[in-house]
Order: C-alpha cells, then structure tokens, then sequence
C-alpha cells in the first residue's frame, strides 16, 4: 500500500488546504505552480479488453470465462459530477470529519469522469483525481462560460492578440498537467459573434493539440450549445451546425433533448469516430427520455441501441434527492440498473490490494484494529472497487421513476455482496458476503465475480494470493465454506483453468 500510505501521512484534520476554481482570465493567466504539489496518484492501467456488464452478476452458480471486447471498440461511458454547484467537503485537499459527504464508487463501468462547477476554470480536487486514477478513469476539469457575464470572458480570451490566447491555452495544459487531470469538458453557453466562431474553432484546436504533445492519453470534448453562426442553440445532436467543433477535438457530448432519429443522424455525420459522440442523459431526467431518476437506464439503453457513447449528468442525483441515511442502497440500486449496459473493466496492474473500503469512514482502521475513533470523509484514501453491481435479494422492492415517489419504497433490502462500514481491516469499510436468500439448496456452490483484472504472469513466476476474512456477528468464528477463487487463462496450454 506505498501510495495508500504516503496519502495517509498527508494531514488530514486541522489542514484546510482548498482546492478552488479560476474566475477570470487574469487568474488563469497568473496562475502558478503551487509550491507545495498535493499528493497525486498516476493512472492506474487498467485492461485493454472490457466485458459486458451482464458478465459481473454475482451468485452465479457456474464459473464460467468472461467474453472479452476490445476496449477501443466499444461505447464508452462518460460521467459528469454536478453536485450542487461543486467544491463542496471534497474541496479538502487531505478530506474532511464529513463522513456522509459524497462518493463514488462504481468506477468499473466508467470511462471518463468530469468534475464540473458553473466556474469558468473549473479544477477537478485531488481527491477525485486519486480516485478516479486508481481505477484508470481519466478525469477532466471544465471551462464553462455561461450567458452575459461568460460571453463577455469568452470575448476576453478571443479579441487577445494571438499571443495572449496561445499562452491562455498554455496554462490550461501547464494546470492539467500540475494538478494531475486529463483532459477539459469545454461548454460554451453564450452566444458568440459571428466573426468570432472562426477564432474559437482554432482555440480549440490549439489546445486539443497542445494536450494531445503533453497528455497523450488526454481528451479535451466539446458542449453541444453553440452552432457555426455563433447562436447558442442545443442540437441535441451532430450535424452540421455544430461539426466544425468536433472536428478539431476528441468528442462531443450531446445536450439532453435528443430524438432517436436524431442519434441515427449523429452516426452518419460521425462516421468512423461514431464513439466520440457521447449522448447526454440527465439523471435529474430534464426534458430527457424516460424521465431520469431510477429509470435513467431507459435513455441510456436507446444509446447503446445505436452504438453509441453516453455521458450522465448529475449521477449524484441519489445523495441530492434521498435521505442519506438510504444513500448506499439506492445508490447500488441506481448502478445495478445501469450495469448491463455498460461495458466494464478492471485493473491490471501487479502488486494489487484492496481493503474495499470507499473512501470513508464512521471510524479508521489498520490492519484489523481501530486507530482513530474520529469519521472522515477522503476519497483519496479509496481503495479498489469491484467490479460487479449489488444484488438486491427481492427485486420488487426496486424502486422506480423519480424522487416524488420515495415514500412509497422501503429501502431495508440488502445484497449477497455489499459495502460493510461497521468493520474493516484497512480504512473504513470492507466487503460483506452472505448468502442470497432465493438459493434453498445449500449444498450449491455460488460465485462471486469481484473483479476483471488483467494480470501477467510469466512461467517463472509465482503469484502470491492472502486474503483477511471475519464473521459478521460479534464473537462468531470465520465461515470456512468461503474461499476465494482465481480463474485464469493459461496461454502455454491454450486454456482457462481455476485455482481456489
């Protein structure tokens, strides 16, 4: 646990170091390098292949191969944070005593995750970079200009000599670079001058390019809002209105109110960069098929019907809308949904630990004891996640459609493999296994697919596996029926074997 460690010895209670947004272009154009770097995780690899998320169900009784996809050949998925404006505890650079804060968690089923604010440069915290780095998600800031007061920074940026707006891009990548992001969402919500589209395309393109030279893995995608004559516009899909901008960047991201035969459209314009169009779903369900909430997979189905990409909007939408004391829950509830549309990945990368702890805690702990008795709240401190949703043991306890309807849900259901946060061996939470209540016969054995990986092992060498498990119940004995299994493929002789 190297990086685990050197992020625990970072302050954390009593340091209030911020994270905080760019407001004009002065700032962006001063900005500095801190002198102090805030501890930063790499990304993470993660495997070239992916599989469906029909793949990742758990208690299956057969252990079977996972069939693999090339990960550049299919949709990907895109998330879009917007909670309540941004920078709220997760501000923190070294987390906070708020241990019902918001988290995230089910990063196996995502590609690219963008941290978003109404800021015109919006820096993504360190908090979420970490997390979003351990599980090989790219991560990217925003800038966002927005009606009278954006057009005017916009226009700032544009009617500077050529100079001022190839250093403008310049900071952009050095501030990417320094606070250890991948990319930018850019949205332009003002109009532009007509004489002024030109100019804004070539910014564009400057900085996707100056990214690309730095970052080559970096993705800089473009807001469908304002079309070639420079009217602020949805189109809510691609075409020749808004083109010109996709063209010189690495995709777009659909406003909400599409048509079906406005995603087909998008296809033929695309062409072969049809998976760079990303198809905007708004979890709060605004003028979006299918009304968003727990229904939110409906818009999200139509998309992947067209091979498309998808971007969610606001996913915190349970933390917002729900008492917190259900978040976990409705939260597994909410992705369970959504998973067998998704295509999944996982790490493969060696040494691999996880403690399957979130990210917070209503105590800590270190290798099984108690060290602090204090809540927290660092998502830096998040450790690896699996790669498969919760079940729910009676599916007519789901709920459906919005938050109007939440009295009418109970949410005292639980799942064969859940987040457990009243006990850890490392952070504050571990995993939770029992038996799903629908399976009678108990002399079957059931399978738990925790995670894809992607690990190589040479013919010399020796792959060292441990494992810390604990009864639930308070002075009760380990169960000895639960072991845990390895399925590999073995390439000398041309098979899968399993080893438990």
């Amino acid at each position: 646990m190297d990086m685990y460690e050197e992020l625990c010895k970072s302050p954390c209670k009593g340091d209030c170091t911020e994270c905080v947004p760019l407001l004009s272009v002065q700032e962006v154009l001063e900005w500095r390098p801190d002198e102090r770097p805030w501890p930063l995780r790499p990304l993470s690899p993660r495997t070239a292949c992916s599989s469906v998320g029909t793949s990742h169900l758990c208690h299956q009784t057969q252990w079977r191969p996972t069939k693999l996809l090339d990960r550049r050949t299919v949709p990907r998925t895109l998330v879009c944070h917007d909670m309540k404006g941004g920078y709220l505890d997760d501000r923190f650079v070294y987390g906070s005593d708020n241990h019902a804060d918001y988290r995230f968690f089910h990063w196996a089923g995502v590609d690219i995750f963008v941290y978003f604010s109404h800021k015109f440069v919006t820096i993504a915290p360190p908090v979420w970079v970490n997390a979003a780095h351990l599980h090989g998600v790219l991560i990217l800031g925003t800038v966002i200009t927005e009606w009278d007061s954006g057009k005017k920074l916009l226009e700032e940026v544009l009617h500077g000599s050529k100079e001022k707006r190839s250093q403008f891009v310049h900071q952009l990548v050095s501030i990417c670079k320094h606070y250890g992001m991948d990319g930018w969402l850019i949205n332009v919500e003002n109009k532009v001058e007509p004489k002024d589209v030109v100019v804004l395309k070539e910014l564009l393109e400057e900085l996707t390019a100056a990214m690309h030279r730095e970052i080559s893995h970096s993705q800089v995608i473009w807001y469908d809002s304002v079309t070639r004559d420079g009217s602020l516009k949805w189109q809510n899909e691609l075409n020749a209105e808004n083109k010109l901008f996709f063209d010189v960047c690495d995709g777009i991201f659909l406003n909400y109110v599409w048509k079906e035969d406005g995603l087909a459209r998008s296809i033929r314009q695309a062409g072969v960069r049809a998976l760079d169009v990303y198809v905007g779903v708004d979890v709060f369900g605004r003028n979006c098929y299918g009304g968003g909430g727990f229904n939110t997979s409906a818009a999200v189905e139509k998309a992947r019907a067209q091979g498309l990409s998808v971007a969610l909007f606001a996913q915190g939408w349970v933390h917002e809308c729900w008492a917190l004391e259900n978040f976990t829950p409705l939260e597994y509830t909410f992705w369970r949904k959504l998973w067998p549309l998704l295509h999944v990945h996982g790490p493969s990368g060696l040494p691999f630990d996880t403690s399957f702890c979130q990210g917070y805690g209503e105590r800590k702990y270190k290798r099984g004891k108690v060290e602090s008795e204090q809540p927290w709240h660092n998502l830096s401190l998040q450790m690896p996640q699996p790669c498969l949703p919760i079940c729910v043991e009676d599916a007519s306890q789901l709920p459906k459609g919005d938050a109007v309807s939440k009295e009418k849900v109970t949410t005292k259901f639980s799942g064969c493999v859940q987040h457990w946060p009243k006990d850890a061996y490392h952070g504050g939470g571990c995993l939770r296994l029992q038996r799903p209540t629908n399976i009678e016969v108990f002399g079957q054995r059931i399978y738990h697919k925790l995670f894809f990986c992607s690990f190589h092992v040479g013919e010399q060498d020796a792959l060292c596996i441990s494992y810390a498990i604990k009864s639930s119940q308070e002075g009760k004995e380990a169960p000895k029926d639960l072991a845990l299994g390895l399925l590999f493929l073995d390439t000398a002789a041309g098979g899968y074997r399993s080893v438990s």
